[in-house]
């Protein structure tokens, strides 16, 4: 049903439009509908009862128009929204409708004006809809002598959509895409191929429906199904005819400019649908006014964007309506969609601008761009009018009146003059220094209009001509037939800029135009009217009499009539734009000083801050802007479209697959429980709840995981992510990580369910037959041997690596957890394998009978993503309801009775709230080999004179936060390549490229590679070939670089000075990477505490380098990959390494040991490899915290299961060993038996 006040605003608007045709017909004509009364009173009648039809006809049209429209909403202070889109103008329609693609995504979008109506889809009232201030910015240029001269106060009007739909429910509905050549120059300046020509089609195919019948379509360039109709207008005058006649006269055949080549006349292809303005409102937001999950709120007026000062993240919008201001917020991202004039306006109030300029308003500066900056408009000379003699030109009063057929035709059928865009009929493009060399980039468009300032006395007004200039140089021809040609100046040298007036956004901004600034311009203006004149003397336009009215522009009359400074007189008197202003944001490299976006429209140096709108353009195109503005829409989007809408429904599948939270209450009671939901703690948790009648308790101190953490090749980003990361950090040492932020190693361990298993490089390895025989030796425990770990090794996987050799006696199918080669690997990873081969190792199954060798990659992925121990382990058992899991939850203590040595609980901080929980059966800490043994220190057990210095009592006396072990490389070796195989990221990462849309939509391609690690090799340096030694070295191989990406160096700590002497001079170049892992490190670490509060982080002594032997087996590390790099399989692509000297050891001559030594200590690499901290052996080990059942020596029901417990550490990265444990044959027994005490 259509609301009843709608229906009476509606009729009202229409009968008000309709009286005042009638009563300017009457004023003009002194008859009654335009007829006299006395010689036509029959036919009078005839004509009342056609407009009576066609009026009432157009009135149920307009109802049903408005039931089509979007309803309106009013958001609340706090609301909150996945996106914010700002204007739902030609961009922002698009923008919004494609995101509300996105099922689980909330989508708001804020528009400052009102509804469109159907009386501003009737095209020819384009000139008359500009009238209405309360649909037009009406924004004017600032004064200046040098254009503008014959406007009311020597200002530009400039008539921008404050409405549904924006300037494309206002504009003259012209739909031109541009020059291949404008396209391929904004290739040019940013370096991404995507705002090529080639990539632009893609997206101008995607937007249209293409039904232009005087137009010979190539499907090459058109569509025939996309939600904008692109037609030619039901109805062209013989003038227009004539025009394109006029052109094959003058050597242009008709062209479509809208295919393969532009240079040409042909007639105007139009946003319209059945006769009738289709704005992108009508076309993207008609369709889905249903849609729940977008929210419509009209008549607001945004005033701000919400941005955090010290993350520089944007996080929401202030807006006003109805007097009242609103903020809302945005989880994922604002986008900006207001315009040209808008959206810097909008950016500099919210402190991104100039900051000088922004400053003299006192305006926090929070990004110092060249917002409003390169502003670019078309302009041309408005006073080219040609009267006829035929009655075939447009005037427009005549079709106004209400009688008239051509109204009624309209009213009826949508056909007739009144489907004529403003009366523009035709468009010729040329260059006007070689006009008949096709090939070259047309820089001025001939407009042809058979609709005139002599049309009707108020046409002249929207365009800001002065009364006086109108009287004297117009007013003598009025309503006389006419044709006219504006010669758009369409690739214009001279800049404008935007600029603020004030601080309040209710104040509209300075615009400084700045057009004529450079000559060039002028001249190519000349040179076009001379041509739109040649135009008027061919015999097409000659068979109507065309004659140019001749008469001097007034202001002009001091220069000789047709000559050069005459023209630039008259265009600077009437100088016309059609207010496609561009530029103000410019896209541009991310190094381009004069840039505000990157390639994917992100606002430089602030987060979640996008500009999606023509002021991107970094070059204005050869085009009315309206089409390249909703493909701009349509291009940033398409990336994010099909693969990202895409990506996006699987996020949101993939939320709803977390376990959930819960807020247990001090006292609660659980049988088990465990502390942290990391590689060992999820698999734990979810093992024991397979006990149907335990109630398990698992704490985690982080939040959850996310599927960008899924996808494998941002492993190298995700340390950045403070929330997610625990961010350790070593002691300061002069022995290693020297060239190191403040010379303390960064150690990343994950803060969220999975652990470090959902941040880290995914490699699953195993570790060597030996490492687990010494574990066997040093505990007594044979369950602990190779052949006791091989059980559980087997049964937590299912094993999915083609590339590898299977043999069924070391793997199994039917696992938790996913084991594969990653669906993707460049040529230089085969070169890797290739290269072992050449230097006698054969390509091995590392997780296999032997490890000694080189091979791909194996991961703990599923489908090419991430499979952390959280998706192996808990996605599954979700609906399990004995398992209660408390996120955001640091356990501050474990509470152990004093007297029984026995665990009984824990205490934990959530919600700034401590709470206190009970275990009937055990404590199981899972917390890591840092955070493990700092819990257990702060709770009493540990070593006691260094408890007692912390005012702690001492439970026990033992050696927790010794022993401790990690895996350490040198970081400095890297390769350049004559090949573009390896990974530099940020390509990757731009939107359009086909390899992230490949991962989005199908999961595989180069995003699945592990952080871009593609392969291992397992060598003992002392005697390389022989594969029955333990290696001691691992060579792991990575096509990504730190030269991949500007930011992959900040994880693992390097210095702004290193990275910018050592790295930076080849940065972004092709190249590979070797890290030669120490294995078997002999140097000892340990964890100390800092103070008894759990939230202060605790003291890690690295030690690394501490035993000689490790820098002499690292040293041969090096050299054995310098090797590597000398293979022919690796020469193949050039392979050099990169020799210049690390900063700090220049003393040293390069290649030597010292030299290599002082490079490792300066470039010290992690993996995070610690363990060993809570070790486990014999029960009368003086160095043993846990015994082989992994409990705490001395207490009862307290376990320990994380790397802490490992006594030695594994050639392997411990991620899999870790959950193994949980598959011990001991921890079988808790499983079957329900009970730890069996």
């Amino acid at each position: 049903m259509i609301d009843k006040t709608a229906m009476a605003s509606m009729t009202k608007c229409i009968l008000l439009t309709f009286s005042i045709l009638l009563a300017r017909s009457f004023a003009q004509n002194n008859g009654f509908f335009g007829i006299s009364i006395i010689g036509n009173f029959f036919q009078a009648i005839k004509n009342l009862l056609r407009f009576s039809i066609g009026g009432l006809d157009f009135l149920v049209d307009f109802a049903r128009y408005s039931h089509k429209e979007f309803p309106d909403s009013t958001p609340e202070n706090g609301d909150e929204y996945d996106f914010i889109v700002v204007g739902a103008g030609s961009a922002g329609s698009a923008v919004a409708a494609r995101l509300s693609e996105i099922e689980d995504a909330t989508v708001l979008l804020i528009e400052a004006g009102a509804n469109e109506n159907l009386v501003m889809d009737i095209p020819i009232l384009a000139p008359f809809i500009l009238l209405n201030k309360f649909t037009n910015w009406n924004y004017l240029t600032e004064k200046s002598d040098n254009y503008c001269r014959g406007m009311v106060n020597q200002q530009c009007k400039i008539n921008k959509g404050k409405v549904m739909g924006g300037t494309s429910s206002i504009n003259f509905m012209l739909a031109i895409r541009g020059n291949k050549n404008d396209y391929d120059t904004w290739y040019n300046m940013t370096g991404d191929e995507n705002w090529s020509y080639e990539g632009m089609l893609k997206s101008f195919k995607k937007m249209e429906t293409f039904d232009a019948p005087l137009v010979n379509a190539d499907p090459q360039y058109h569509n025939f199904n996309g939600p904008q109709r692109i037609a030619n207008p039901p109805y062209h005058t013989k003038l227009a005819d004539a025009f394109v006649e006029a052109g094959r006269e003058l050597g242009f055949h008709p062209v479509d400019y809208n295919g393969e080549k532009m240079t040409g006349f042909n007639y105007v292809q139009a946003t319209q649908i059945n006769g009738e303005r289709m704005s992108s409102n009508r076309a993207y937001l008609h369709p889905i006014r249903d849609r729940k999950n977008l929210v419509l709120t009209m008549n607001s007026l945004v005033t701000k964007v919400i941005i955090e000062k010290y993350t520089k993240t944007a996080v929401g919008i202030e807006f006003i309506k109805n007097s009242n201001k609103i903020r809302v917020k945005a989880k994922k991202e604002v986008i900006l969609c207001a315009g040209a004039i808008a959206s810097p306006q909008l950016l500099m109030v919210s402190g991104v601008g100039p900051a000088k300029h922004l400053e003299s308003f006192n305006i926090d500066v929070l990004a110092d761009l060249p917002v409003g900056e390169n502003m670019m408009d078309h302009v041309a000379y408005g006073g080219l009018t040609f009267l006829v003699n035929t009655t075939d030109g447009i005037v427009v009063q005549k079709y106004l009146s209400p009688t008239d057929p051509s109204l009624q035709l309209f009213l009826t059928k949508r056909k007739g003059e009144l489907t004529t865009t403003g009366a523009a009929e035709g468009l010729g493009y040329l260059n006007v220094d070689d006009p008949w060399v096709h090939n070259l980039e047309p820089n001025i468009e001939l407009m042809f209009a058979t609709g005139t300032f002599l049309s009707d006395s108020l046409i002249h007004v929207p365009f800001g001509i002065t009364e006086s200039q109108f009287i004297q140089f117009f007013a003598s021809n009025l309503y006389k037939h006419a044709w006219f040609i504006w010669p758009l100046l369409m690739k214009p040298k001279s800049r404008g800029k935007i600029l603020l007036k004030s601080k309040d956004v209710k104040t509209q901004p300075r615009i400084l135009a700045n057009y004529f600034d450079d000559p060039d311009d002028v001249r190519v203006s000349i040179e076009g009217i001379r041509i739109a004149i040649k135009v008027s003397k061919t015999q097409a336009m000659q068979k109507y009499g065309s004659k140019m009215i001749d008469k001097p522009v007034p202001g002009c009359e001091g220069y000789k009539y047709d000559s050069n400074d005459y023209w630039e007189c008259a265009l600077k008197t009437y100088t016309m734009t059609l207010w496609h202003h561009s530029g103000t944001c410019k896209m541009g490299k991310k190094d381009d000083k004069t840039a505000v976006v990157d390639t994917r429209l992100k606002v430089l140096g602030i987060n979640n801050l996008r500009v999606v709108d023509a002021s991107i353009m970094p070059e204005i195109v050869t085009a009315h802007i309206n089409v390249p503005t909703i493909a701009i829409a349509i291009k940033n989007l398409l990336r994010l479209s099909i693969g990202g809408l895409k990506f996006l429904r699987d996020y949101a599948r993939y939320s709803r697959s977390e376990f959930s939270d819960s807020m247990p209450k001090s006292g609660d009671e659980y049988d088990f429980i465990v502390v942290g939901a990391g590689s060992a703690g999820a698999t734990v948790a979810a093992r024991l709840s397979e006990i149907e009648d335990a109630k398990v308790l698992l704490i985690e101190a982080g939040g959850n995981e996310n599927l960008i953490m899924d996808i494998p090749l941002l492993a190298l980003y995700l340390q950045l992510n403070k929330p997610s990361n625990w961010a350790y950090l070593t002691e300061k040492n002069e022995n290693y990580c020297r060239g190191i932020v403040n010379q303390e190693c960064k150690v990343a361990k994950g803060k969220v369910m999975g652990g470090s298993s959902s941040l880290n490089f995914m490699i699953a390895v195993r570790g060597n037959k030996h490492d687990y025989d010494t574990w066997y030796n040093m505990t007594g425990d044979e369950n602990w041997s190779y052949e006791g770990m091989l059980k559980s090794f087997k049964k937590m996987e299912t094993f999915d690596a083609p590339l590898v050799d299977v043999d069924p006696a070391y793997h199994n199918f039917d696992g938790p957890q996913r084991i594969a080669n990653p669906p993707y690997r460049t040529k230089l990873a085969d070169a890797f394998v290739d290269a072992g081969k050449e230097m006698g190792f054969p390509p091995v199954d590392y997780n296999g009978e032997k490890q000694t060798g080189f091979s791909y990659m194996q991961a703990t992925q599923v489908n090419g993503e991430r499979m952390s121990s959280n998706r192996a382990y808990l996605h599954p058992i979700r609906g399990r309801k004995n398992l209660v899991l408390s996120m955001n939850s640091l356990a501050t203590k474990v509470i152990i009775d004093k007297d029984s040595k026995t665990a009984t609980g824990i205490e934990f901080i959530k919600n700034n709230k401590k709470i206190q929980v009970k275990a009937k059966k055990e404590v199981i800490l899972s917390a890591g080999a840092i955070a493990s043994p700092q819990l257990l220190m702060v709770s009493g057990i540990g070593p006691a004179d260094h408890l007692k210095n912390f005012k702690i009592d001492v439970l026990a006396d033992l050696p927790v936060g010794e022993n401790m072990m990690d895996h350490v490389a040198y970081g400095g070796l890297y390769f350049v390549v004559n090949t573009t195989d390896g990974i530099v990221v940020p390509e990757y990462l731009l939107p359009t490229n086909p390899s992230l849309q490949q991962f989005l939509t199908k999961r595989t391609g180069e995003f699945t590679t592990a952080g871009g690690i593609e392969g291992l090799g397992y060598v003992n340096v002392d005697d390389p070939r022989a594969d029955n030694l333990v290696p001691t070295i691992e060579l792991m191989f990575g096509s990504v670089s730190f030269l991949a990406d500007y930011l992959i160096h900040v994880p693992f700590g390097v210095t702004e000075k290193l990275f910018s002497l050592f790295y930076a001079p080849d940065l972004y170049k092709h190249t590979w990477i070797i890290w030669p892992l120490l294995m078997k490190p002999k140097s000892r670490g340990k964890i100390l505490l800092k103070s008894s509060d759990m939230k202060v982080q605790p003291r890690l002594l690295g030690n690394y380098f501490d035993d000689p032997e490790d820098v002499r087996v690292l040293i041969k590390g090096i050299r054995m990959a310098i090797e590597v790099s000398k293979t022919q399989a690796m020469q193949k692509y050039g392979s050099k390494l990169v020799e210049r000297l690390v900063p700090g050891c220049e003393s040293h001559k390069y290649d030597t040991d010292d030299y290599w030594e002082c490079a490792l200590k300066t470039i010290t690499i992690t993996l995070w490899h610690h363990s060993g901290t809570c070790k486990m052996g014999k029960k009368d080990d003086k160095t043993a915290v846990v015994d082989t059942r992994l409990k705490i020596l001395g207490f009862n029901n307290l376990r320990v299961m994380d790397a802490s417990i490992m006594p030695e550490i594994v050639t392997a990265h411990i991620n899999n060993e870790v959950r193994d444990e949980v598959y011990s044959p001991y921890y079988q027994r808790i499983i079957s038996n329900g009970s730890s005490s069996k």
